[in-house]
């Protein structure tokens, strides 16, 4: 699975160039092409994970931080399709330049030969579209630039591929599995009881007491205190106070 991220605001996106060759001559991937820095999932991460890791180290090859850990952002994962997934981090315009402007350019990996920060409403002109018209099968080389073409859609006006799964989790060997810690559910069906203790009589919940010992509390009368209850609204309201503060409006 190949994972891309796409960095940006509510109206600029960063992309990346890709060379026409590697360091060691060889043809690049998607050779001269605009694409978003991404590459192929690890085993044991999850796609978001993935994405991140590979920003970071096509980006900056001397970075320990991802993007997530240094930035505040908004994170989504809106589809995935059989050949690749799309990861979002969505930041405020000053962020997103911050991150521009914090990128050694010349730290870049093979990968990429540069990096812009381009108008979503202009991203399918230049996403996906083979800029390379001197090696015409620069992109053939492995990954598709369909795929490019389909997250430049999506970039521009939220078009999901027909044939993407939308809004998936993220997939771990397999499996799927959220990106972080999930509590365990709470039990649930009958006969289990949730934090408000169920009354065992009409399934009214009980009250949480504190002041007096947890247990049904005795009917209010002279000298029984009435316990301090939270969690539910006291459905019996005290006795007005005669006089003074307490004394009800009398229209």
């Amino acid at each position: 699975m190949q994972v891309y991220l796409a960095v940006m605001s509510s109206d600029i996106c960063l992309i990346a160039k890709r060379p026409l060759y590697y360091s060691d001559g060889a043809i690049a991937h998607q050779a001269g092409q605009w694409v978003l820095p991404g590459g192929g999932q690890e085993n044991g991460e999850t796609e978001i994970d993935g994405a991140f890791r590979e920003f970071r180290e096509e980006t900056n090859k001397h970075a320990t931080l991802t993007l997530k850990e240094q930035y505040n952002g908004t994170i989504g994962f809106p589809y995935r399709t059989n050949d690749y997934s799309l990861v979002t981090f969505t930041v405020f315009q000053n962020i997103l330049n911050d991150i521009y402007n914090n990128i050694d350019q010349s730290a870049l990996s093979d990968e990429l030969e540069s990096l812009s920060l381009v108008q979503r409403s202009s991203i399918t002109t230049l996403l996906g579209i083979n800029s390379n018209p001197a090696n015409p099968q620069g992109h053939e080389h492995t990954q598709s630039i369909t795929w490019f073409k389909e997250m430049a859609e999506y970039l521009r006006n939220g078009t999901i591929p027909g044939n993407a799964e939308q809004n998936p989790m993220p997939r771990v060997l397999g499996q799927i599995r959220l990106g972080v810690k999930t509590q365990s559910p709470q039990p649930s069906g009958p006969g289990v009881q949730s934090q408000l203790s169920q009354s065992s009589v009409s399934g009214i919940p009980r009250p949480i007491c504190f002041g007096v010992r947890n247990q049904r509390p005795p009917p209010p009368g002279p000298g029984v205190p009435r316990p301090i209850c939270f969690g539910v609204r006291s459905q019996r309201p005290p006795p007005p106070v005669s006089g003074g503060r307490g004394q009800p409006f009398q229209p």
